[in-house]
């Protein structure tokens, strides 16, 4: 009886330490998917929107809507169409990260879908009610993507740093 004891007791322990040591990995993997990863893709996008927001608003401003539709054309959505590529690009094992990278090539999609849009609004071909709705529907996509990385980080408990790369905050582990 005692020797079972002493079994189970070990396959219990070891199961533990084993399940602590996964727990510091997938930690691991995911501050290197958001650190080294998905900033890069993020100050990438948020870079090159800071660069041609003077001039797509100036177009606005202007009223000319067949310029302001080529711009979208020929500027705003191949640098959308980048930021898609490389995220399909992103080779990560885990399955929270997976599922981060996956929302937000989602919502950055769907990003891409609505600045069409954009380009057919200006060319007479969409309804400012769609746009206001396309804009909406990705607002709660990028919302998604937050929340669920809030809730990843939270569980394993990973927190913001006061260090940032570029415009974004990395994340470290709690110091708790």
């Amino acid at each position: 009886m005692r020797k079972i004891t002493s079994l189970l007791l070990l396959i219990t322990v070891s199961v533990l330490l084993v399940s602590c040591g996964d727990k510091e990995k997938e930690a691991e993997d995911i501050i290197a998917y958001y650190n080294e990863e998905w900033i890069h893709i993020n100050n990438f996008k948020k870079d090159q929107f800071d660069k041609m927001n003077p001039e797509f608003r100036k177009l606005e401003g202007k009223g000319d809507k067949k310029e302001a539709s080529a711009y979208v054309k020929n500027e705003i959505i191949p640098i959308i169409e980048e930021v898609i590529t490389m995220l399909e690009n992103v080779e990560v094992d885990n399955k929270q990260a997976k599922k981060m990278n996956k929302l937000q090539l989602k919502a950055e999609k769907f990003a891409l879908k609505t600045f069409d849009n954009i380009r057919k609004y200006y060319e007479g071909d969409y309804s400012e009610r769609n746009l206001r709705f396309d804009n909406k529907k990705l607002d709660s996509l990028y919302s998604d993507v937050i929340d669920y990385q809030n809730k990843v980080f939270e569980k394993y408990n990973l927190t913001k740093s006061d260090r940032k790369i570029g415009n974004f905050t990395i994340i470290e582990e709690s110091k708790e």
